[in-house]
């Protein structure tokens, strides 16, 4: 920021030419007052500089000529005392070069006007990596060349291991590098499953990759027996340390001849063992005759009524 101070050329009469660089921002009172044989000005500040009173005075600019950036003409032919000069006509401005490198490399290049704004490029992009961002960048093109430089780093992404639901390994791998893929676990009676799809190369994000423990079938239970006391049964396995799981149904229909029958309540009994890590046995069935219950339940509902009463004379008359 440049402010040509006040009486700076006062009473100048041998200037005839006089240049502002793009760096003035404003001139003071009387700075060219009775500057009377100044024909030309070269101003290249795009920004009309600001003035005070009678910075021109009496300096004849009616019949001289400003020269100013082509883009500006508009704005000093609104302002006075700029817009006073007997003609204002572009000037031809130095122009340089504002080059953009990527790790190393020639990304852009600008041809730029000095003093022309700068607005800085976008960061650029690139899968995998972030980029570091522009070195200085000056708001406003100097008198020579601009290189602005920036760089790109390299993406960590976590790889992991999941056994279970439960986090087996943890790695950070940069993005792009070979996989190789982790060895299986192992675990005693169990067969590991193998793992999720593991891709070749990181990708640019986590990944996260899975595999389960399956039991190893340690054979299969002995078939059950099934054994009778009375009105009470016991289960009995050659596989020791087995569960038993049973189903008992009732059959209470009987015919035959004769006139006289026995009582009985008939069930059948299915049943198989099982045990952790073993395969499930197979199913033992058998009909048992329990005498007894409760004395007149021919049909062997639990309840002494009619219905039994219709049942035993059915039985005897082998119905």
């Amino acid at each position: 920021m440049t402010f040509i101070g006040a009486n700076a050329f006062y009473s100048c009469e041998s200037l005839t030419s006089v240049t502002l660089p793009n760096s003035v921002t404003g001139i003071s009172t009387r700075a060219f007052e009775d500057c009377i044989e100044l024909t030309d000005v070269f101003c290249y500040a795009k920004d009309v500089p600001d003035t005070q009173y009678g910075e021109f005075g009496d300096s004849y600019i009616e019949y001289a000529t400003l020269h100013v950036p082509s883009s500006s003409i508009d704005k000093y032919k609104a302002i006075s005392p700029w817009k006073n000069f007997k003609e204002i006509v572009k000037i031809d401005m130095p122009e340089h070069t504002l080059t953009y490198k990527v790790d190393g490399e020639v990304y852009k290049i600008y041809i730029i006007e000095d003093g022309e704004t700068i607005t800085p490029e976008p960061a650029p992009t690139k899968e995998g990596y972030t980029f570091s961002g522009w070195s200085e960048i000056p708001e406003t093109m100097p008198s020579e060349d601009v290189t602005v430089t920036g760089t790109f780093t390299i993406n960590k992404y976590k790889l992991t291991y999941m056994v279970d639901g439960e986090i087996y390994k943890t790695y950070e791998v940069k993005y792009g590098s070979t996989i190789i893929p982790e060895s299986e676990p192992t675990k005693e009676n169990c067969t590991f499953s193998g793992w999720s799809e593991i891709p070749e190369e990181m990708p640019a994000k986590d990944v996260i990759i899975t595999g389960k423990f399956i039991k190893q079938s340690l054979g299969k239970c002995a078939t059950p027996t099934i054994n009778a006391d009375g009105d009470k049964l016991s289960f009995s396995c050659e596989t020791e340390g087995v569960e038993y799981f049973y189903e008992i149904t009732n059959l209470d229909s009987k015919k035959g001849s004769g006139n006289e029958v026995n009582l009985t309540n008939t069930y059948v009994v299915t049943v198989y063992a099982t045990k952790d890590g073993y395969d499930q046995s197979d199913t033992a069935q058998k009909e048992i005759q329990v005498k007894g219950g409760k004395p007149g339940d021919a049909n062997g509902d639990g309840m002494v009524n009619a219905a039994d009463i219709v049942k035993t004379v059915n039985i005897i008359m082998g119905n």
